[in-house]
């Protein structure tokens, strides 16, 4: 069942340094149920509202609850009477801290364990709040964004420094690469990917080995060697991948431009080579726009072949 206290409308607080209490009978108070398990600030407005001898907007309330029940304790002061007497005293003796009630009536807390602290009913807040109480607040939110920022700044310190030292591993890995390559092939020209020229250097190691097959070759086979030279268009880009040379045939592979490259490369060897035949397949690799492309040269005895 709701109750409600009874009230005196003459205000005679008891100052108590930069606190006032104020007499229980200068408060509202009532017990107040049937409300949802975790009312609104409205809702509990409302359900005080019926036992106020006067609008609710007049009246500044402050709510809890009773331990382990859904029973909350509603106090209330005439709005106006508040505001008049803070002002009034702070003119006199200075800001105020706390505003509460003297004591709580007992039949208030009854069936609680313990009795209702008064603090729980404190007026310096929402918008009586003191300026006081406005600054260590303001103050305290100020701290709470200084931690937050120093551990932003820590974590991105930790970031920065780990990316720092990333570079610094890619830069000593790639110094590390530079100095065998060069240990291998000697020093290069500055700015170039030390990858790209093993790459170059292991396929003129390889165009040479080519070159010293062919000349190893019988007479017969190096003559088709040097008739396959001479055919060879000099205008077409291309790079030689392998070359095998036997007595009865030559396969060269080489990487090309494209099909087109393919095809006037495959026309201009038949054309060119008499007696010879000339077969070829191509392919293109995932991924790439060059053609690679396989010449197989026969003459003599095994060109019907």
């Amino acid at each position: 069942m709701n109750q409600v206290a009874e009230h005196d409308s003459r205000m005679r607080p008891i100052r108590q340094g930069s606190a006032i209490l104020l007499r229980t009978e200068e408060c509202f108070f009532a017990r107040l149920d049937g409300l949802p398990r975790r009312p609104s600030e409205s809702q509990l407005r409302f359900a005080f509202e019926p036992w106020l001898p006067c609008p609710l907007d007049t009246i500044e309330a402050r709510f809890t609850t009773l331990e382990q029940t859904n029973l909350y304790v509603a106090c209330g002061v005439d709005r106006g009477l508040l505001a008049s007497l803070i002002e009034d005293t702070e003119q006199i003796h200075g800001p105020l801290e706390s505003i509460i009630p003297e004591s709580v009536p007992a039949w208030v807390h009854e069936g609680n364990r313990e009795p209702l602290p008064c603090a729980a009913f404190e007026y310096r807040s929402g918008t009586f709040e003191s300026p006081r109480s406005r600054l260590r607040r303001r103050i305290h939110r100020a701290v709470q964004a200084l931690v937050l920022a120093g551990a932003f700044l820590l974590a991105f310190y930790g970031i920065w420094q780990r990316t720092t030292n990333a570079v610094r591993g890619e830069n000593a890995a790639q110094q590390a690469a530079i100095q065998l390559v060069e240990s291998v092939i000697g020093p290069g020209p500055s700015g170039v990917d030390p990858l790209h020229r093993l790459q170059s250097y292991i396929a003129q190691v390889r165009d040479r080995t080519a070159l010293i097959s062919a000349a190893s070759q019988p007479p017969i086979a190096t003559s088709r060697y040097v008739s396959l030279l001479s055919a060879w268009p000099q205008d077409l880009v291309s790079e030689t991948n392998s070359l095998r040379i036997t007595e009865d045939s030559i396969q060269v592979r080489s990487t090309l431009r494209d099909l087109r490259d393919h095809e006037r490369l495959l026309a201009e060897l038949g054309s060119r080579l008499a007696g010879c035949s000339v077969s070829s397949s191509s392919g293109v690799p995932t991924g790439a726009s060059a053609v690679r492309s396989t010449i197989v040269l026969r003459c003599g005895e095994g060109a019907d072949q």
